[in-house]
């Protein structure tokens, strides 16, 4: 799997450096700190704005790990990985790279949308990175290498803005951030390209071919689209009144995915949050849903009880 991984990843790159450099329109890649009722926790929206024709991507961000730590998004895989974001569909998109490296404080992701999923435009919400606060600020989050390629192999030019809490920034020993390619770099390569594309294509119409179609009923999961709009909101609603329906019938985990998946499409949906809240696990996860809930509606009755309690047994 590390192979195939490595294999995908220089795939979009080399694609995006072979490819002629015609103009496209600017991107900009911002990390936005998201305000949580929570001192002990510092959650950072990657968000993308200003984008066209997105169809792959790979960011690499830096932190002082003597001040923060990731919070792992999905325990049930090996390794401490980020949440991706609403703006790349869960149907459409494959995650080529999700790591984070609790010595060294670098977070490496990177994905590649499945054909026939049409390019993304617009602006969302790209990644999640919660991290916990395990020492004294200021705490900042830079950007070292932004890469984004078009549907047509070409890479979309990319600004960055980092982003640093509680004090001055100090300096980091890591690289400056590379947002762009140089004119010759891909000259060399276009041999090893062709090949690396045809394993891309091979691989993306083997995952398709495996996905079986769900049944035609009520409770089957709404598709994700990767833009943002009234479509999205009315389809995280749906995910989430089926994850409710599951709950009610006592299917938990599948209510808890439903949850989940309505979150990635709408961070904004209460239901979804105070679902995930009630079916988590985990105390801090539990913690950070009910918070969420409470951010959006400060008059949910039920995500103060649940709160209240949990915090009383901690």
């Amino acid at each position: 799997m590390t192979r195939l991984t490595t294999i995908l990843t220089a795939c979009i790159l080399l694609a995006a450096l072979a490819a002629p450099l015609h103009a496209q329109t600017g991107a900009q890649l911002e990390l936005q700190n998201v305000p949580i009722q929570d001192e002990k926790l510092l959650v950072v929206n990657l968000h993308l704005s200003g984008v066209e024709n997105l169809f792959g991507a790979e960011v690499q961000l830096r932190y002082d790990p003597v001040r923060l730590a990731v919070r792992d998004d999905n325990r049930r895989l090996d390794g401490i990985q980020i949440s991706p974001g609403p703006l790349i569909s869960a149907d459409d998109r494959f995650v080529v790279t999700n790591t984070a490296n609790p010595d060294t404080g670098q977070i490496n992701f990177a994905f590649t949308l499945l054909k026939p999923a049409q390019p993304i435009s617009g602006e969302g919400e790209l990644a999640t990175v919660v991290f916990e606060i395990i020492g004294n600020g200021p705490y900042q989050v830079d950007v070292t290498e932004a890469q984004l390629v078009s549907a047509g192999l070409q890479p979309i030019p990319v600004t960055v803005k980092n982003l640093t809490l509680n004090g001055q920034r100090e300096p980091m020993a890591a690289p400056p951030a590379r947002t762009g390619f140089t004119a010759g770099q891909g000259i060399a390569i276009v041999g090893l390209l062709l090949g690396l594309l045809l394993l891309a294509g091979l691989v993306a119409l083997a995952v398709k071919s495996n996905r079986r179609p769900a049944p035609a009923s009520d409770d089957a999961p709404a598709r994700q689209m990767p833009a943002s709009g009234r479509s999205t909101v009315r389809s995280a609603a749906l995910l989430a009144q089926q994850g409710s329906r599951s709950l009610a019938q006592g299917d938990t985990q599948r209510a808890y995915e439903l949850f989940s998946r309505a979150i990635e499409m709408d961070p904004a949906n209460v239901e979804a949050w105070l679902g995930k809240g009630l079916m988590a696990e985990q105390p801090t996860e539990k913690r950070i849903c009910l918070q969420r809930v409470l951010a959006l509606d400060p008059t949910n009755d039920t995500a103060r009880d649940e709160l209240d309690a949990l915090l009383a047994s901690m």
